[in-house]
């Protein structure tokens, strides 16, 4: 197993801003998410291992799809952001999840589960296909693998009506530092790859953008705490200044 020293930083911290920010993100992009499992084939009665489960959102995602005669493990490196996680699944009543801090690479699990998943995780990995074809050596035969990963190149490509010169600038701050610390931008193109190196057959993938409008739409919150997540990496690759960020 390579070091997980050598994967990208995980640029937007780990702080308790960051844990309300996950929050957020998540409420933000629950619907997205849980289209993206149902469709690839997350259903009642699965046993879930979830990689790089954070703050739990994809964890409780999954174990309401499956259901309480089911269980979800989620495993992230960071212990800390565990207990968060544990206390939003006590608090939300879901007895079907449980988590595992750990390198998923030096973690062994005595079950075979039905299907393993992930959302914005392979991204950080150096070796992401070896990651993975560790985590699916706990996969049972004909299970399900399913990763919603994202493609930063896209959002270079991102419009506003009218023209926004302001999201321009923002959209590239965010792809800059993502790319500065390392991160895989083009990872959402680079699924199939990930999954032959894993031993995997080709995937079927799909694309998906968050449109929106109105004063209200959350859409413009959720790219603003990110930033604020950002800002010291930001400044850090002189990407932008505190002044110009405003």
């Amino acid at each position: 197993m390579a070091d997980n020293k050598s994967d990208a930083t995980y640029v937007l911290g780990r702080s308790e801003a960051e844990e309300r920010r996950l929050e957020r993100k998540s409420q933000f992009q629950y619907p997205f998410t849980r289209g993206f499992f149902e469709d690839t084939g997350l259903s009642s009665g699965m046993n879930v291992l979830d990689i790089g489960s954070g703050a739990g959102d994809v964890s409780l995602l999954a174990a309401d799809i499956v259901g309480q005669d089911a269980r979800v493990t989620g495993v992230d490196m960071n212990a800390e952001i565990l207990y968060t996680a544990r206390e939003r699944a006590r608090a939300s009543g879901h007895q079907n999840v449980n988590f595992v801090a750990g390198d998923i690479r030096e973690l062994s699990f005595d079950e075979q589960f039905d299907a393993v998943i992930g959302r914005l995780v392979l991204i950080y990995l150096k070796d992401a296909g070896a990651v993975l074809r560790h985590a699916v050596s706990f996969l049972r035969p004909g299970g399900l693998v399913a990763f919603q990963e994202i493609d930063f190149s896209s959002l270079l490509t991102l419009r506003t009506v009218p023209l926004s010169p302001l999201g321009d600038r923002a959209v590239r701050w965010v792809y800059q530092a993502f790319q500065q610390a390392g991160a895989e931008v083009d990872m959402g193109f680079k699924i199939p790859g990930v999954f032959r190196e894993a031993g995997l057959p080709d995937p079927q993938i799909y694309g998906q953008v968050l449109m929106g409008a109105g004063p209200n739409w959350n859409g413009y919150e959720y790219l603003a705490t990110t930033i604020r997540s950002l800002m010291p990496y930001i400044e850090k690759f002189a990407i932008a200044t505190p002044e110009e960020v405003g």
